[in-house]
């Protein structure tokens, strides 16, 4: 017998898994605009973040429960077998200015992504 709840979460990662191929697909653009605050859905897939502490309030409750299962069933591979300083910083739940994840688009477009790109040879701050 099929188990909905099981082919349901197994729907839902497939369909997260087709949203990050790298494609220009036009289905894809409407996902990206609610999560544009987030540097697109794409991008919020690859960080460490916690659905809780994002602002969701104009997002569809489907990508809402998408976030949930992506979140809850992807394995956290950073948490041992990467460095700290390699982690995304954005949409990170262990980051937070106030009580929440941050994305500065600015910063992430000009190619800073993880804590080491803020860091110079002798693990310092370069940011003044």
């Amino acid at each position: 017998m099929i188990d909905s709840e099981i082919m349901n979460t197994a729907l839902k990662i497939v369909w997260i898994k087709r949203q990050c191929q790298n494609s220009d697909s036009s289905w894809k653009t409407l996902i990206e605009h609610f999560f544009r605050e987030h540097g697109g859905l794409s991008s919020l897939l690859n960080c460490k973040y916690d659905v809780k502490l994002l602002n969701l309030n104009n997002v569809p409750p489907f990508y809402h429960a998408i976030l949930k299962y992506w979140q809850e069933n992807t394995p956290i591979i950073l948490e041992d077998n990467t460095h700290k300083q390699n982690e995304i910083i954005w949409n990170n739940k262990n980051i937070l200015i106030d009580k929440q994840m941050i994305c500065l688009k600015q910063w992430q477009r000009t190619g800073i992504m993880y804590i080491n790109d803020l860091l110079d040879e002798n693990f310092n701050l370069i940011i003044t």
